[in-house]
């Protein structure tokens, strides 16, 4: 049985991950960015955040693929620091 907490930590690290995604993120450099640093930052700055309205809205809002963070994430200069994939967005 999974806990209210359990399942908010499930939903933020969730997040963290769509938005990546939104980004074209490279998840690997991500992961190596600082030494893990920046992602163990990303993820506490996800746990606490109180934007999860936003967050959750702006995936849907900017279409598949963003060409930057939006500017209401704590996480955005993490963000913008990584590498991108450089895949091409849906069509």
């Amino acid at each position: 049985m999974r806990t209210p907490s359990v399942t908010h930590v499930e939903n933020r690290a969730t997040r963290l991950h769509d938005m990546m995604l939104h980004l074209d993120l490279n998840p690997a450099a991500f992961a190596r960015l600082d030494r893990g640093d920046a992602y163990a930052e990303a993820r506490a700055k996800c746990l606490k955040c109180a934007l999860a309205a936003e967050c959750l809205s702006w995936p849907s809002a900017s279409g598949s693929h963003a060409e930057k963070p939006p500017e209401f994430c704590p996480n955005a200069s993490i963000f913008e620091r990584c590498p991108r994939l450089g895949r091409k967005a849906d069509a």
